[in-house]
């Protein structure tokens, strides 16, 4: 096992499952679910912290709640019917293995001031030492006129407020590829690279996932946010059993998206980081 993980910040790891990776035909994805419960159990076992941010509650939520009441409230009403269930899949799976759920709604404006965010990361630690795993997801009632773009930042501005050192993002595909697999086949993927390369550029696809908001553009920019305070991002599928257990503990799978080392580089990320959330709706 890698030795590294000595620091509080680096017992932390923000884990962002997408839609496309938690449901199935309008449900719970209760295999990979249970897998990635497995994983949470391994990790926690050895003294690491995950952080669970997670999407696919408009969509868990589509089967109950029709459309006709208007876009935003529809969208709404699918996401907090659609929550229960998320929580309720993860709680059955947990549940087994001795630990619980302890979910946490957050909205964009809440990261907007250092008093908040030392508000999130307190309640966030407060559940290293209990039984309860941390499942973040933004609150779509609430957050209209002032939303992420995508849960994917969201998930890397948890990684800002807590110092965690690794923000693991599984999507639909296997990493990030030079440009959209699906409109060039012969796309390569990336094994690592900086945060600041131009590359990823033309790799940011805006195209979203078959049923998530965020495409590869969004996780890149969730990268080079979380880039910003130092930390590494892993971009990859969940596609067998205790991938998130080896991603955590330094096996490279996927795409590697790190810091770029020297004091005018990180400026440069830190200034994007700066730049980015000021062109945030208010």
């Amino acid at each position: 096992m890698n030795t590294t993980h000595t620091t509080p910040g680096n017992t932390i790891v923000v884990v962002k499952l997408g839609s496309s990776t938690l449901t199935c035909a309008g449900d719970p994805n209760h295999a990979l679910i249970g897998q990635l419960c497995d994983d949470l159990q391994e990790l926690r076992a050895i003294g690491m912290h995950p952080v669970l941010v997670t999407s696919g509650a408009v969509q868990l939520g589509q089967c109950n709640v029709q459309s006709g009441t208007g876009v935003t409230t529809t969208y709404a009403c699918q996401a907090a019917v659609g929550q229960i269930r998320l929580v309720a899949a993860f709680s059955e799976h947990l549940s087994k293995l001795g630990y619980s759920v302890a979910q946490i709604l957050l909205k964009l404006e809440d990261f907007r001031s250092a008093g908040s965010r030392a508000e999130i990361a307190a309640v966030v630690q407060a559940f290293f030492g209990s039984n309860s795993i941390p499942l973040i997801n933004e609150n779509d009632v609430t957050s209209f006129g002032g939303q992420f773009p995508s849960n994917d930042e969201l998930s890397a501005e948890l990684v800002a407020a807590l110092g965690a050192q690794r923000l693991i993002i599984f999507t639909d595909r296997p990493g990030v590829y030079e440009v959209d697999p699906r409109v060039d086949m012969g796309a390569r993927l990336f094994d690592t690279i900086s945060a600041l390369d131009e590359r990823l550029l033309v790799a940011a696809s805006d195209l979203p996932t078959a049923t998530g908001r965020g495409g590869m553009k969004s996780k890149i920019h969730a990268a080079q946010i979380a880039a910003a305070s130092g930390a590494v991002t892993v971009i990859t599928c969940y596609d067998e059993a205790r991938k998130l257990s080896r991603i955590a503990l330094d096996d490279r799978v996927g795409t590697w998206i790190v810091p770029t080392i020297g004091d005018k580089h990180s400026l440069q990320c830190r200034q994007l980081h700066l730049n980015q959330e000021k062109e945030s709706p208010a």
